[in-house]
């Protein structure tokens, strides 16, 4: 399974030196800034790439540490801020100066902390399936049992050398994938969940988690009301990582959001759904972009291209 539409790469360093591997595509006037969920393949953006690539470029990045950016040994570069760090400066490399951001999971996150970074940049922020703060604390039940999933993690970092072989072959095998599907995990689309699942072979399991464990720490509560552009914020109705309840709280805070809540998605909602998905995003670009957003299937000469913006 591949992304059918030309995807460049190539790499960046960020404000501390770390090197970061950047993915760009598309060709349209309208960009879209794309900040990874965690330990999201490159794979995972496939149905968005290929359903908005003639109207819009669309840039994102493997995320420090992981699959092709640079590996790194000092967990403090890990921090929830060295991440908005990476996104700032693939912003400047770029030349944006209007733009769309957010994504789905750590993403949402993301998408809030550049917001609080360059506000007079952001068109509109897309928020898909992503706590907003403290992601363990409303994880997979009551808060109470947000200490023992730290305690737990922390564990597997620091078991990660042991543990990465077997884990590995687990996921290359696409067993992992499967056993989501036969356990409800995914509900939808078992064939596409397996293969990004597969993607997940090459993460190093020490970084992954020590990852988590900062977002863990980080709360994007304070940008919230701070919020002046369009936001789509969206759930999965069967979203067990980040209920409905903390997207519905999060659409709440942020002026005159749009929340959509999609009929037996999970936390997996973009590979599992992303026919729904789309038409979501759809509905959402073509009011922030009003008359400027040709329909489907036009090409980008057929967009204006939006003020502000450089190349």
């Amino acid at each position: 399974m591949r992304i059918e539409v030309p995807v460049e790469s190539f790499t960046i360093r960020s404000k501390d030196g770390a090197g970061v591997r950047v993915h760009k595509t598309g060709t349209g006037p309208h960009r879209w800034l794309l900040t990874p969920g965690l330990g999201t393949p490159l794979l995972c953006w496939k149905h968005i790439f290929e359903a908005f690539h003639q109207r819009m470029t669309i840039v994102t990045w493997d995320q420090r540490g992981l699959f092709d950016s640079e590996r790194l040994r000092d967990r403090s570069a890990l921090r929830f801020e060295r991440h908005v760090d990476d996104a700032e400066a693939i912003v400047e490399r770029l030349g944006w100066n209007s733009f769309v951001t957010g994504s789905w999971s750590m993403g949402v996150q993301l998408g809030l902390g550049l917001y609080e970074r360059m506000p007079e940049r952001i068109q509109a922020l897309a928020l898909i399936n992503g706590a907003f703060e403290h992601v363990l604390s409303t994880a997979y039940g009551p808060a109470l049992t947000a200490p023992l999933l730290r305690a737990t993690l922390a564990g597997l970092v620091r078991g990660a050398r042991v543990l990465n072989p077997a884990a590995r072959r687990l996921l290359a095998s696409g067993t992992a994938g499967l056993l989501m599907d036969k356990l409800a995990v995914s509900t939808a689309n078992a064939p596409f969940v397996t293969a990004v699942t597969q993607e997940l072979a090459r993460v190093e399991l020490g970084t992954y988690f020590s990852i988590l464990l900062e977002l863990d720490r980080h709360s994007a509560r304070p940008v919230l009301d701070k919020v002046k552009v369009p936001t789509l914020v969206t759930s999965g109705s069967k979203d067990v990582a980040t209920p409905p309840s903390v997207m519905r709280e999060l659409s709440r805070h942020i002026p005159h959001a749009d929340y959509v809540e999609i009929e037996r998605g999970t936390h997996y909602t973009p590979l599992e759904y992303p026919e729904a998905l789309n038409r979501a995003l759809e509905r959402f670009f073509s009011r922030v972009f009003a008359e400027r957003w040709p329909p489907a299937g036009a090409s980008s000469e057929d967009a204006v291209k939006p003020a502000g913006a450089s190349e």
